[in-house]
């Protein structure tokens, strides 16, 4: 159905039994749902009206994220936060007394999150798994280790979970700067470049350049001008170098 619906220039996504299509105008948007509709139950689809959105709109809930095409943004449905925040409630008001499941429930909820709150959701759980991990029993009271931390984390999600709540669009764009590390047993290293593709090219040309056979005066100006565009800092950032001791390291649409 779904390269049906493609090949009649619509645009629309479906994941299992549940859809999700677009257009750029109310009227456009209306025809295509018209069509979808019409097409389903052509096909002897049983289609659940009540659950089911055709009337064109800028904010709908699609696979448990709410998306708005009006602000361009997502966001996660306030009775999954309620959900969560009740979760939460229920651990912290027996705080060292709970299981590894009740901890997992929670935690679970949480890494639920991530394609609002990005990777903050497993920063911020970090202590939570490592206490889930060590348990010896599902159901029986979990052995705290980091009873501190798994606090504060538990606090930090009840604090700032409504207001950490949306994910703008429109402001994620590819990476300027393009990181290189390596690492051995003894030290490990890194440092930052531009990730224009064009200073790519450039030092790219001037070492096969420098590779060939030339006169002195031009092997000495290729030099000059890779040492340029090499030692740059709006193109390369900075070096960082850490040496490794024995304790760690030092030093809008319309849908």
């Amino acid at each position: 159905m779904v390269k049906y619906w493609r090949q009649n220039s619509i645009d629309i996504v479906l994941y299992l039994d549940d859809g999700f299509g677009m257009a750029s105008d109310y009227e456009l948007c209306r025809k295509d749902s018209d069509f979808v509709k019409k097409s389903l139950k052509e096909a002897v689809f049983l289609v659940n009206i009540e659950k089911s959105v055709f009337e064109p709109t800028q904010k709908l809930e699609w696979l448990g994220i709410t998306w708005d095409s009006a602000q361009f943004c997502i966001s996660i449905p306030e009775r999954r936060l309620n959900d969560l925040l009740q979760s939460i409630d229920e651990i912290l008001d027996r705080f060292l007394f709970f299981s590894a499941r009740q901890l997992a429930q929670v935690t679970g909820k949480i890494i639920s999150l991530s394609p609002v709150f990005g990777n903050l959701t497993r920063l911020m759980t970090r202590y939570c798994y490592l206490c889930i991990v060590q348990r010896l029993s599902w159901d029986k009271l979990l052995l705290i280790v980091y009873p501190a931390e798994i606090l504060n984390e538990l606090k930090f999600w009840k604090s700032n979970v409504l207001t950490l709540n949306k994910k703008k669009l429109a402001m994620y764009s590819p990476s300027s700067i393009v990181i290189f590390s390596d690492a051995s047993d003894v030290a490990c290293g890194a440092y930052t470049r531009d990730g224009n593709e064009e200073n790519y090219e450039n030092l790219k040309f001037i070492e096969v350049r420098l590779n060939r056979p030339c006169s002195q005066q031009k092997k000495t100006a290729l030099m000059q001008q890779q040492t340029r565009m090499t030692y740059q800092p709006e193109l390369v950032g900075y070096r960082l170098m850490f040496e490794l001791g024995t304790h760690g390291l030092k030093p809008a649409l319309m849908i």
